[in-house]
């Protein structure tokens, strides 16, 4: 029986994660849809969001989907994160832009200025997945692959060193700065 991305995707976050605690569904104007996964203790006071949808659009036969781990110590308004995670996915639907390393989605004080304002974080950067085996950033089935990217929030002053660097000199910024990620509450590097 031949399994959509979609059934692949999802049995693959079972693997690793278990059962998703919520589910909320995406449509843009073009009725494109998506969903969003959310777990609960992937990771010690965190919580996952796990796009299941963006691989019906593929992009240069890229298939993908996004893992956003979020400090859920950031307290009453983490409501706000799905929503801003949605739109950003749909940035890329609409935009073509394919899912890679280095992809990044900003301008989030445009689509949410409350979210911008809370956090100071105008983008969403995409990279390798990272903090969890390495089984898990690949999927190959009948000779294709997709791939999960992990996506962090980072603030405009990060996306304006990432448009000077490049990915490598980037990610080791953040290496060399020993910062969690998936803090919103977290100061910028730059």
């Amino acid at each position: 029986m031949c399994k959509s991305w979609g059934e692949i995707y999802l049995n693959h976050y079972e693997k690793y994660f278990g059962q998703y605690a919520n589910a909320n569904i995406y449509k843009n104007h073009n009725a494109e849809s998506l969903q969003l996964l959310e777990y609960d203790k992937v990771f010690s006071r965190c919580k996952v969001y796990c796009s299941l949808g963006l691989s019906k659009y593929p992009q240069e036969n890229n298939f993908a989907e996004v893992f956003i781990p979020i400090d859920d110590a950031i307290g009453k308004n983490i409501e706000l994160v799905p929503d801003v995670i949605a739109a950003a996915l749909f940035g890329i639907i609409c935009s073509k832009t394919p899912l890679q390393r280095g992809t990044v989605v900003d301008q989030i004080k445009l689509r949410n200025k409350g979210f911008f304002e809370q956090w100071n974080k105008d983008a969403i950067y995409f990279t390798f997945a990272f903090d969890l085996p390495a089984s898990f950033e690949e999927i190959k089935i009948n000779g294709k692959s997709g791939f999960v990217y992990t996506g962090f929030f980072i603030s405009q002053k990060e996306y304006e060193c990432l448009c000077k660097y490049k990915p490598d000199a980037f990610e080791q910024l953040f290496q060399k700065a020993q910062v969690d990620v998936y803090d919103l509450s977290r100061p910028s590097i730059v």
